[in-house]
């Protein structure tokens, strides 16, 4: 069967950049941060929603070209994803261990030497720990690690079948379902990264991330409404919504976000080009963005004992709200660092092992294949 990438009913030969959903994937990372590192921004949980429904989209235009003319194997895709994924992972792991181990040796009274190398030992395979005590996270080194978890299994679930228009509708309909229904039991949609709350990730990942491999047909077949929205306006916007946080009716302004506001800032990002004075910013974001999302944690973390420890207080007692933009600060340089120097250049050492494995083509990330040959 030929496939080829289309958008409106042409097919594409020129380079086609999706630049604005780069930028808007760190805009939503560096609200995580602000909201780790202040224990504010009460809706900034969203940008993991909006996390999911950008990476359907992404990954469904990276690969499913090579997935349906079989120039790509499901393990083939396995593959790739782990080079993306994995390298980084472990790096965050890595520095989320040296964090919590320091912890232990001060004496923080939840973590043990042995816990330490049990949830070591768990994560390092992307295994959840339950824990047993508050704030019960499912992943105790680096609780964003529950979302790429639940990454991992919608990405297979993607690889096992090549999915129609009307399979996308279903399975995202049956997600939204399932997930309706599990926020209606825990009474709230933040699924996924506490124990009692662990199975419901699920269904909340596989309703955005199939949400985001629709709107990728919607777009390739020109059907998105042609709302052009410049890329600091729609940043802008996308971060509002994340900072905003209404005195009541949380639960109803998280769903208008997930079923409303998510895909249509998608839909307008994917319509619109980011102005040439913008570029490098937004490519900018979308570099660090993963790096920031997985390395924050473990920093916050660090940086929150250490100036407690200096100052003689409990570990665990909460940081002033001026140091607040200094720790984020310092999380944004570490990824920056982290992507330049470790990321990129292990990542670059990786792809030509795995090509072979892959179809022989050049292997690329969903992110660089959106600013590939199309």
């Amino acid at each position: 069967m030929q496939f080829e990438r289309v958008h409106a009913g042409v097919v594409l030969t020129e380079r086609h950049s999706f630049e604005g959903l780069d930028g808007l994937r760190g805009v939503a990372a560096f609200a995580v941060v602000l909201h780790h590192a202040s224990n504010r921004l009460t809706s900034a949980p969203l940008a993991v929603d909006l996390f999911f429904a950008l990476s359907g989209f992404v990954i469904d235009y990276a690969y499913r070209q090579r997935l349906v003319e079989g120039a790509l194997s499901a393990v083939g895709f396995g593959l790739e994803r782990l080079v993306r994924l994995y390298p980084l992972y472990l790096y965050g792991l890595l520095i989320a261990i040296i964090v919590q181990a320091v912890r232990t040796a001060a004496g923080e009274a939840n973590w043990t030497w042995g816990l330490l190398a049990q949830c070591a030992g768990l994560e390092l395979f992307f295994l959840p720990r339950f824990e047993t005590f508050p704030p019960f996270r499912v992943f105790p080194l680096d609780t964003n690690f529950w979302s790429l978890f639940f990454e991992v299994l919608v990405n297979a679930l993607y690889v096992l079948r090549r999915w129609a228009q009307r399979d996308i509708v279903i399975i995202t309909l049956a997600g939204l379902g399932m997930f309706v229904g599990a926020a209606y039991i825990a009474h709230t949609p933040f699924l996924g990264w506490q124990t009692d709350r662990f199975v419901g990730g699920f269904p909340r990942a596989l309703f955005s991330f199939f949400l985001g491999v629709g709107l990728q047909r919607a777009w390739a077949a020109g059907i998105l409404p042609p709302i052009r929205v410049p890329f600091l306006a729609l940043a802008v916007i996308t971060f509002g919504l994340f900072v905003f946080a209404p005195a009541k009716q949380q639960t109803l302004y998280n769903f208008g976000f997930i079923l409303i506001a998510s895909p249509a800032i998608i839909g307008v990002a994917a319509m619109s080009s980011v102005e040439t004075w913008m570029r490098p910013l937004a490519r900018w974001l979308g570099r660090i963005s993963y790096a920031l999302y997985v390395v924050h944690f473990p920093l916050i973390d660090g940086l929150q004992a250490a100036y407690n420890l200096l100052l003689g207080r409990p570990v665990v007692a909460q940081t002033p709200i001026w140091l607040v933009f200094p720790i984020a600060l310092t999380s944004v340089l570490v990824a920056h660092f982290s992507t330049r120097f470790f990321d990129e250049p292990v990542r670059a050492k990786l792809k030509p092992m795995v090509r072979r494995v892959s179809g022989g083509a050049k292997i690329q990330s969903p992110e660089e294949s959106a600013r590939a040959t199309i």
